[in-house]
């Protein structure tokens, strides 16, 4: 998906935010806010969102020097995560899909996250708009190879849940180094993943080099979590079953799709 010109303003806030995560030091926040908002002068609608967050990211990286500054919030969230899923009864694959999408909304990326049991719960209950789960399942069901693309912490908690009840072999794929509040091949690995591989460059662009288009073609199933894996992985592979929460503009326009939606569409 392309971009939209109501991205820029997302864009924006995500230069704030991640100066102030970045450093306390005033004058570091505003020398990346200003070289920040030069690279956004190039912003046109030819790239992706993912393209242009993953410059910025990039931007206040070198001039704070640190390498990753949603880490405080990706343990807050995954320890959030860890409490919640122990409160909740998920004795199915039904319930765990369900509650891996209600998961989605975990995102500090975003304007807001879950921070109520009830809340969760309810959320669980919701409709999912577009559902092409029972068709998921049938071919997880069959299926002898997966891979499954990540998307947040604290998200990928309910995840592996999700994933506990696949019989088959599971290649998990993570960010190669920190990007926003993704979970990195690190992360999966303390997580007790085995099979891990990553999706993108140092900037955290999505990319698919030769050892993951190799899996990806043996795979009997692929599934990719999360609005911004949606934004750019439909221009490089098809035949992906896409687990996500609609969060803006401009993809409820593109997907004519209420805000707040719950997807499960293959494309």
């Amino acid at each position: 998906m392309k971009s939209h010109y109501y991205c820029s303003q997302c864009l924006t806030k995500q230069v704030i935010r991640t100066c102030e995560l970045a450093t306390e030091k005033r004058e570091l926040r505003e020398e990346a806010v200003i070289e920040c908002m030069k690279f956004l002068g190039s912003f046109n609608l030819k790239e992706t969102p993912s393209y242009f967050g993953s410059q910025i990211q990039k931007i206040i990286k070198e001039i704070t020097g640190n390498s990753d500054p949603y880490r405080i919030y990706k343990e807050r969230s995954t320890e959030f995560a860890e409490k919640m899923i122990e409160k909740l009864s998920i004795d199915s694959i039904e319930k765990a899909l369900r509650a891996a999408l209600t998961a989605n909304s975990i995102d500090y990326g975003g304007d807001k996250i879950i921070e109520y049991k009830e809340t969760f719960e309810e959320m669980m209950k919701a409709e999912i708009a577009v559902n092409e789960s029972e068709k998921l399942f049938k071919e997880i069901e069959k299926a002898e190879k997966i891979v499954y693309f990540f998307d947040n912490a604290g998200e990928a908690v309910f995840d592996k849940k999700f994933i506990d009840f696949f019989e088959a072999e599971v290649i998990a794929v993570g960010k190669r180094s920190p990007m926003f509040n993704d979970i990195t091949v690190s992360e999966l690995k303390k997580m007790g993943f085995e099979n891990v591989m990553d999706c993108g460059d140092n900037t955290g662009v999505l990319r698919i080099d030769k050892k993951l288009e190799k899996e990806l073609k043996a795979a009997d199933v692929i599934i990719s979590k999360g609005q911004a894996n949606f934004e750019s992985l439909p221009e490089l592979w098809n035949g992906v079953y896409y687990l996500f929460k609609v969060k803006c503009r401009p993809m409820s326009e593109y997907l004519s799709i209420p805000i707040g939606s719950d997807m499960v569409i293959k494309i």
